[in-house]
């Protein structure tokens, strides 16, 4: 199944679901952290700070149980040492996320409870790479500065 057919399907679904209750419809903004890392034998990695944010819409079926679909901008990288080289990562996303959530009352407050898919589209990768040289490797070099070299 393709992409393009995938989503079709689940904004159909959505559409006939809300179609056939007496549903609520509301609007929020969806922001967050994200911390993000890649595993492998490459090196050691280190979680990176992100962001998320974005528009969620949320169709209440009835008191308990709602369909949140949104649409969001989102950051995620990963910081990568091995040996002598540092790579810093930033991947940039949009996302359309479609959660079903479950509200659970335990006493006198509510538990959200959400999960689904979602389905993301990579727009940029920002790569930088950095080499660490000690202060020793610094000492050992000899700098020469021959100012007439190149005029002669």
């Amino acid at each position: 199944m393709t992409i393009k057919r995938f989503l079709t399907v689940i904004v159909a679904l959505v559409f006939i679901a809300v179609g056939n209750v007496d549903a609520q419809l509301s609007y929020g903004l969806r922001g967050g952290l994200n911390m993000t890392n890649v595993w492998g034998d490459f090196g050691e990695t280190k979680l990176k700070p992100g962001f998320q944010v974005g528009g969620v819409a949320d169709y209440a079926l009835n008191d308990d149980f709602s369909i949140q679909p949104g649409l969001l901008f989102s950051v995620q990288g990963y910081k990568m040492e091995f040996e002598s080289v540092v790579t810093n990562s930033n991947f940039y996303y949009v996302q359309v996320p479609i959660n079903a959530q479950y509200k659970l009352e335990l006493n006198g407050m509510k538990l959200l409870l959400q999960a689904g898919p979602y389905l993301g589209y990579a727009m940029k990768e920002q790569k930088k790479l950095f080499e660490i040289i000690s202060m020793d490797e610094i000492l050992k070099s000899k700098p020469s500065f021959n100012f007439f070299k190149n005029f002669f």
